[in-house]
């Protein structure tokens, strides 16, 4: 009589079940993403890799940046609005393409005319 072999439950060397994030790591991730955290330290709090992380959870870490982005665009521009200086001169730089320096052609040489008095 031959003997017929039947698979182990136990899982094969080298494979992982698939892995299934939940609403409350959902939110987390999410969380974790608004306020600047790295995604390899994402990862290891959740307890997974990176890659699974950007596998599975790339919308939540996508609006997680999206929203602190925003949050932080509002008060700047809040700031801006009521006077800040220092927000407006940022907003100019940033939104309207405002330089300190001139465009000056590239190699051209800088020519100082006058030189400085003796002393």
């Amino acid at each position: 009589m031959a003997e017929t072999l039947t698979k182990s439950p136990v899982k094969e060397r080298g494979h992982r079940p698939a892995f299934d994030p939940t609403d409350k790591q959902r939110k987390e991730v999410e969380a974790y993403a608004g306020v600047g955290v790295a995604q390899d330290q994402i990862a290891s709090i959740i307890g997974i890799s990176a890659p699974t992380l950007r596998k599975y959870f790339a919308e939540e870490l996508e609006r997680g940046a999206a929203k602190a982005t925003a949050s932080i665009a509002k008060r700047l521009y809040d700031k801006a609005m009521a006077g800040d200086t220092p927000s407006l001169i940022f907003w100019m730089k940033v939104r309207a393409g405002w330089r300190e320096k001139p465009d000056l052609p590239p190699n051209e040489p800088i020519v100082v005319k006058g030189g400085l008095p003796d002393a």
